[in-house]
């Protein structure tokens, strides 16, 4: 992926958009990362800026390969402790906007249902 250090950083940051990092989430993250060929340090280093609250000037992808796996990944974060909050439904809504991928997310709320996904 081209901009991976970007992708992963979204990632983390979708986490965290609740105030706290569940062990599942945590898992998911950095395996997520692994998948996309970051090494542990440069994973590491994305995960110790965003617990520190950093922000980063990040690239949105391009194709829609990218947009997709962005998404999916964002879907696979927020889903792992079994809850969706408003924070990470606002934050994964911003990201979709921004990607033009908002019917996407609304699909994927249909899948997930109310129970995991709440409508707020």
């Amino acid at each position: 992926m081209k901009n991976a250090k970007d992708t992963v950083w979204i990632w983390f940051k979708a986490a965290f958009a609740d105030g706290t990092v569940q062990d599942e989430e945590k898992k998911v993250l950095f395996d997520l990362a692994a998948r996309l060929d970051l090494d542990m340090a440069e994973i590491s280093e994305i995960w110790e800026a965003c617990v520190q609250g950093k922000t980063a000037k990040i690239t949105l992808p391009k194709t829609y390969a990218e947009k997709e796996a962005l998404l999916n990944g964002l879907i696979k974060v927020i889903l792992a402790d079994d809850e969706v909050t408003r924070n990470e439904d606002l934050f994964i809504r911003r990201i979709a906007k921004k990607i033009g991928m908002e019917a996407e997310v609304d699909d994927q709320r249909a899948i997930w249902g109310d129970k995991r996904w709440p409508k707020y």
